[in-house]
């Protein structure tokens, strides 16, 4: 499965369109310029994007607009996904507003089966499936795929103007996106929430509110899972002992006297 993944880069060496599959581990936060849309071939995925949350299960799909942040977490053992990113830039010749818009693409048990998802889907398949194949045929195939694809999302969810309310919450979501990365950076650090609230300037109770709204998860749990992640890495390549691994990752030792 891992060689499911392909990516086209723009003239200047950027990525432009990137299609793969994975399996969806443990809670992760992230962000970038493209939109993404997620479908998930096996298992149930629980995904948090801007301040909601959506239970995803097979052949469910979710678009993630640009520069959104967004974690995602299994929610059953061997989750599986197809995703895509594409620069909205893609989108202007035919929408010129879109990179200043928002698009509401989500299915559930109730729609899935829906022509508009199902279209969508097969799009998704034929575009990454004909990136491995030998035929002769296969670019054609991709760009058919490519633009009935894009033809589906502007025709069936056409893109909404931001709201000024959407504006307004930018910078709030900026500094968001600042905590996260520094606590990926510092997480071996004692970090308290007032310190963060402190660095950004807000009350220990707002900084708290916008954490959960932004990420999904409180300020400490994520930290934990953040440290986690990363203790669980050393504990499988290398042979230290667990305390020495816990108490470099940030977590606070206490030992009888």
């Amino acid at each position: 499965m891992d060689q499911l993944n392909y990516t086209i880069q723009r003239e200047d060496g950027k990525p432009f369109l990137r299609e793969y599959v994975y399996h969806v581990g443990s809670f992760h936060y992230n962000w970038h310029r493209e939109i993404e849309l997620l479908c998930v071939l096996t298992g149930r995925v629980e995904v948090c994007a801007e301040g909601r949350f959506y239970e995803l299960e097979e052949d469910d799909l979710l678009l993630i607009n640009a520069n959104v942040g967004h974690a995602t977490l299994s929610r059953e053992v061997d989750s599986t996904v197809m995703l895509l990113r594409i620069d909205p830039s893609f989108f202007k010749s035919a929408c010129p507003e879109f990179e200043r818009s928002q698009i509401q693409l989500h299915s559930n048990k109730g729609n899935r089966g829906e022509l508009r998802f199902v279209t969508i889907r097969r799009c998704m398949a034929l575009m990454l499936l004909s990136k491995f194949s030998g035929d002769p045929l296969s670019a054609f195939a991709f760009d058919s795929a490519l633009y009935t694809f894009a033809w589906m999302l502007l025709r069936n969810f056409p893109p909404q103007p931001q709201t000024a309310a959407a504006y307004s919450d930018k910078e709030d979501e900026k500094n968001v996106h600042e905590m996260i990365r520094y606590l990926e950076e510092q997480y071996r650090e004692r970090i308290t929430l007032q310190d963060m609230a402190k660095r950004w300037n807000y009350s220990s109770t707002y900084a708290s509110q916008l954490f959960k709204e932004y990420v999904g998860i409180n300020f400490y749990d994520y930290l934990t899972r953040i440290r986690l992640r990363q203790a669980t890495r050393d504990l499988s390549e290398t042979n230290r002992k667990i305390l020495d691994i816990a108490a470099e990752n940030g977590f606070e030792i206490f030992t009888s006297t």
